[in-house]
């Protein structure tokens, strides 16, 4: 049984990256009409499909189109009333969760600023944004932080953590551009100023 589970465990992590989303892939009824070509705009889109007025219907089908399937959400919250410092979901979990939430509530999220770092495929950025609900209940600043790969052509999210900025924890300066332009070729966010800042680091290209 146990060279049964070494050969398993053998087979599962030597899978390449294409297998895992290839079936996955072929399940989307609704090709992506959104900027997965760049990483400015795969991110900017992941805040416009969120985004959106109450009882207004997201677009899951091409939000899921963002990510990988084993994508992870993962918010940290330092002032949490329950001692959970940081809270993890999969990608239908957050679906599951934030869905009605954002359709009850309307949510509009817009991104400040951007700072990329790429090598040979792999990336890690951080955005920072401004974030506030319809309801006049919540409003709030942060950094998302995202983990890209590319494949076939385009990016994918792997990963995204998230954390608010608090009185003690203010986003840095050099984080925030004058404001936010969205990235998908769209007019902006409900936003009224110009472009993101940008900082790139390419270490190595594809």
């Amino acid at each position: 049984m146990k060279q049964l589970l070494v050969l398993i465990l053998i087979v599962f992590s030597g899978t390449p990256l294409h297998a895992q989303y290839l079936g996955y892939q072929n399940n989307q009824t609704e090709p992506s009409k959104y900027n997965v070509e760049s990483i400015e705009g795969i991110t900017a889109s992941m805040l416009k499909l969120i985004s959106g007025n109450k009882n207004e219907k997201r677009n899951w089908v091409a939000f899921r189109d963002l990510f990988l399937p084993t994508a992870q959400f993962i918010f940290l919250d330092p002032k949490s009333k329950t001692g959970e410092y940081s809270r993890s979901y999969n990608l239908e979990e957050f679906i599951r969760l934030v869905g009605p939430i954002y359709a009850k509530n309307g949510f509009i999220e817009n991104p400040l600023g951007i700072r990329i770092q790429e090598f040979n495929g792999i990336a890690n950025v951080f955005q920072s944004f401004e974030a506030k609900n319809l309801t006049g209940t919540y409003q709030a600043r942060g950094v998302n932080s995202y983990q890209l790969v590319y494949h076939s052509g385009r990016w994918w999210i792997s990963s995204t953590t998230w954390s608010n900025e608090t009185v003690n924890a203010k986003i840095p300066r050099e984080y925030i551009g004058d404001a936010s332009t969205d990235q998908t070729g769209d007019s902006p966010i409900n936003s009224n100023s110009g472009q993101n800042k940008k900082d790139r680091i390419i270490l190595k290209k594809r």
